[in-house]
């Protein structure tokens, strides 16, 4: 699965620090067809035509970034996170899954 939505950060100089607090200014983002596959059923032991399915992808919410706020570039990574059981359409509870999400800004001017 790889999806793309376009969303809104929003860039804070803390006055009692003066750090640069960086955040999502957009509610959970949502990828039309984000996911794409292919289903089979099995109905009374018999095979049926396998079809394509088409899903909605979720955004993975970013943690709190807080750096110096004369930071010209920040980036940064969460560690690659195991998530076991059902996160997803028509996945097994046994399922396993790992997650990861990766960010990089740049100051212009």
């Amino acid at each position: 699965m790889k999806a793309a939505a376009t969303g809104k950060f929003q860039f804070v100089v803390r006055a009692s620090d003066h750090k640069l607090l960086i955040g999502q200014a957009n509610a959970q983002l949502r990828a039309q067809d984000g996911i794409l596959g292919v289903q089979q059923q099995t109905i009374g032991g018999i095979p049926q035509t396998p079809g394509p399915i088409d899903l909605e992808a979720f955004e993975t919410q970013l943690p709190h970034i807080v750096v110096a706020a004369t930071s010209k570039h920040v980036s940064g990574s969460m560690p690659p996170t195991v998530v076991h059981g059902s996160v997803g359409p028509f996945q097994p509870g046994a399922a396993q899954v790992t997650k990861s999400c990766t960010w990089r800004f740049n100051r212009s001017g």
